[in-house]
């Protein structure tokens, strides 16, 4: 058992993080001993590791992160998956996005079930990573239609050969990922007090980011 112990807490300290490693090694592991014949270190750390997401504390955060980072390595990697999830391609700040819908699936009522494994888990997140893709670059073709932000940033000196609707959604297409969700919230009139949970920000701070992209797009319309 201590042999693999040490050999489960190097495999997570490389592989993962130091915070996982220490969970690792402080793990009862009596109940996983059975898998090392037919998992691999990875994913018995991943079994022993991936609970915690559904915490709060300081240690829970650090194992988010690393996960996180986990998977954001993963998907570095394999560049040759986007021939797979071709709306990824679309999408200019791919870290955001996969930030987003990692931490969504940590935070799901419905946990991730761990026993599935670190690979499935990556298969997943890229599945949902260009789901969202889609549904942003349909929403951004029809952000034209939105007349608050187009009234905010209505410019009267607009080329013939540019209609200023298109060049505002093009230019809401490249912005973060984050920053399209924030802005679709704003364009529905949603309560910067909900946005602030939904955001894990203060009220304050998503009004002056809200105003700062408001004042990005009138400059470049």
């Amino acid at each position: 058992m201590n042999a693999l112990r040490r050999r489960l807490s190097a495999t997570a300290l490389q592989q993962i993080g130091a915070a996982s490693a220490e969970l690792v090694a402080g793990a009862d592991l009596s109940q996983y001993a059975p898998l090392a014949d037919n998992w691999s270190d990875f994913d018995i750390c991943w079994e022993i590791i991936y609970p915690r997401v559904t915490s709060d504390d300081a240690e829970a955060l650090n194992v988010k992160n690393e996960l996180l980072e986990c998977v954001w390595q993963s998907c570095s990697a394999k560049r040759g998956i986007l021939a797979a999830y071709p709306a990824l391609r679309s999408v200019h700040n791919t870290h955001d996005l996969l930030a987003e819908v990692v931490m969504k699936i940590f935070s799901s009522e419905t946990p991730y079930p761990s026993f599935l494994g670190y690979s499935a888990f990556c298969n997943l997140v890229y599945w949902r990573m260009n789901k969202h893709a889609i549904a942003l670059t349909r929403k951004a073709s029809h952000f034209e239609n939105n007349e608050e932000i187009s009234a905010e940033v209505a410019c009267t000196d607009v080329s013939p050969a540019e209609n200023q609707a298109t060049r505002l959604a093009n230019l809401v297409s490249c912005l973060p990922s984050m920053d399209q969700l924030l802005l679709e919230d704003y364009n529905n009139k949603k309560p910067f007090l909900e946005m602030s949970t939904k955001y894990n920000s203060s009220e304050i701070a998503l009004r002056k980011r809200v105003q700062r992209l408001v004042d990005h797009l009138a400059s470049e319309v």
